[in-house]
């Protein structure tokens, strides 16, 4: 075997053979994701796309958030969703890690991006993340740090209620369930202190809980919030 040969790769995928986390269909490498055929299911999120001006205006239109950026059209039963289901509910961190490093490299060619100064993941409340084991969001912001070289900070932001679930709300009643369920503390505004955050979450539906927290950050001294997300979901009315 040739001096350097990757041992740990190939013994994962001796044991573990990566496969198409939508159809299983086996798969050459571990950071694939996906087939050749879903992938070519993806839809990518462009700036000309009906949802993807929604979503800007809700987040931006009244200066709340300074930019959106995301890779995915989020369809029910489509690969975008397994993929976020691998991550948020089967443990699979790499998953969110490998999404962050591509949603970084999209970032990385923002006109915005050299204002950054750091990453804050969307956190979850502390009794959710000791049930999941972890927060998907951060898995994602990891990603998005080694490509754009920023630090993470995931304590700058907390969640300080539990919320009942945004599944099956509409756009109304979504803000008003997460309405001051996110703060800044105290200890933490002189680190935020007019800083550009960039906000990482896994999909904005409505976008009423990424406001939530973006008003959040801005009270607590942010100059500017950008959003950046794996998905758009549908915009519900």
């Amino acid at each position: 075997m040739a001096p350097g040969f990757p041992w740990s790769a190939a013994f994962r995928n001796f044991i573990f053979p990566p496969s198409c986390f939508a159809c299983g269909t086996l798969l050459d490498h571990h950071r694939d994701l996906l087939c050749a055929g879903c992938q070519a299911r993806v839809r990518p999120v462009t700036p000309s796309d009906p949802l993807y001006i929604l979503a800007h205006a809700r987040l931006c239109q009244d200066g709340l958030c300074a930019g959106l950026l995301a890779l995915y059209h989020f369809a029910s039963g489509g690969p975008v969703q397994d993929l976020v289901h691998a991550l948020k509910y089967g443990g699979l961190t790499g998953v969110g890690r490998e999404l962050g490093s591509r949603l970084g490299t999209q970032a990385y060619r923002m006109p915005w991006m050299t204002d950054v100064d750091l990453i804050v993941p969307l956190p979850l409340y502390r009794s959710k993340q000791r049930e999941r084991g972890y927060n998907q969001a951060e898995s994602i912001a990891r990603g998005i740090g080694g490509v754009v070289g920023r630090p993470v900070s995931v304590r700058v932001a907390c969640r300080t209620r539990w919320t009942d679930s945004q599944t099956t709300l509409g756009y109304t009643a979504r803000q008003l369930n997460v309405q001051g369920a996110f703060e800044v503390p105290p200890s933490k505004t002189a680190r935020l202190k007019g800083k550009t955050v960039l906000l990482v979450d896994d999909v904005v539906t409505t976008g009423a809980t990424t406001r939530a927290c973006a008003a959040a950050l801005r009270a607590g001294g942010a100059g500017a919030v950008i959003v950046v997300a794996v998905a758009l979901a549908e915009q519900l009315p």
